[in-house]
């Protein structure tokens, strides 16, 4: 059984009465003492013991379905944003379009949310949000199929999540594969991103985000295509490795 990020305390933290007390009476009476969990992350793994003392679990990465995209050049003269998921609490939306909003860019910015809206109260509470800087455009396209995705990483120069809470990370890892550098909280996964030149991983303060946006968005073209180029490297050696492959086989003692 895989949780997906449904036992980090983030997502607890929505509804939090009912899950606990589905989670107290699934301990108490042992329904998943049988079950093997399959965690995609170190971290994943802590929140499956938490809420479960003695599972028994295997850590595997979770393998991404795209392939290395062919190289494309992106526009020179705006910045494309990119938040690619579903319009939830958990994902710390206002966060980041708050902090877009107010950084500084040395060119026009565009920011495109794609993804199903499940908290229409929240999707308000961008749209209002979105209002606040008329120098910066933002479009919700709602959800769309995994098929139709590709021409939103093509068009992005970054993407962009402020999430409190994410186990794997799907769109960032799909983000590399087209060549676009992410912009991402520390609340993943993936460390380190300046130091491999392919985004950068931030606590979630908005003075850490102001000036690191301040600085993404005022990279030349020049600096920002090497990022682009780094970040495909990055999914085809980091990403794509015969370790998480062999750890997945595992899972099924294969």
């Amino acid at each position: 059984m895989a949780p997906r990020g449904m036992l980090g305390e983030a997502a607890l933290s929505i509804k939090p009465l009912k899950k606990r007390v589905f989670l107290a009476l699934a301990r108490g009476i042992g329904w998943m003492n049988q079950v093997r969990w399959h965690a995609s992350s170190a971290q994943e793994a802590a929140e499956i013991r938490r809420a479960f003392p003695g599972a028994n679990i295997a850590v595997a990465q979770n393998l991404p379905s795209p392939q290395p995209s062919e190289n494309r050049s992106r526009a020179d003269d705006s910045w494309n944003i990119a938040v690619i998921g579903r319009i939830h609490r958990v994902k710390n939306l206002l966060f980041g379009l708050r902090a877009v909003l107010e950084a500084r860019a040395s060119r026009p910015i565009m920011v495109n949310f794609i993804g199903p809206v499940e908290d229409p109260a929240y999707q308000e509470e961008l749209e209002r949000l979105a209002t606040k800087n008329p120098a910066v455009e933002v479009a919700f396209h709602g959800g769309v199929p995994p098929s139709e995705l590709p021409p939103y990483f093509h068009d992005a120069h970054y993407l962009l999540s402020s999430t409190t809470q994410e186990n794997f990370g799907h769109s960032i890892v799909e983000a590399w594969a087209h060549g676009c550098p992410v912009i991402i909280s520390d609340r993943t996964p993936w460390r380190g991103l300046k130091a491999q030149n392919v985004g950068w991983d931030w606590p979630l303060y908005q003075s850490e985000w102001h000036a690191g946006l301040n600085v993404a968005l005022a990279l030349t073209h020049a600096d920002w295509e090497a990022m682009s180029t780094a970040a495909r490297a990055y999914f085809s050696e980091r990403v794509l490795s015969a370790e998480a492959e062999r750890a997945n086989l595992a899972l099924f003692d294969l």
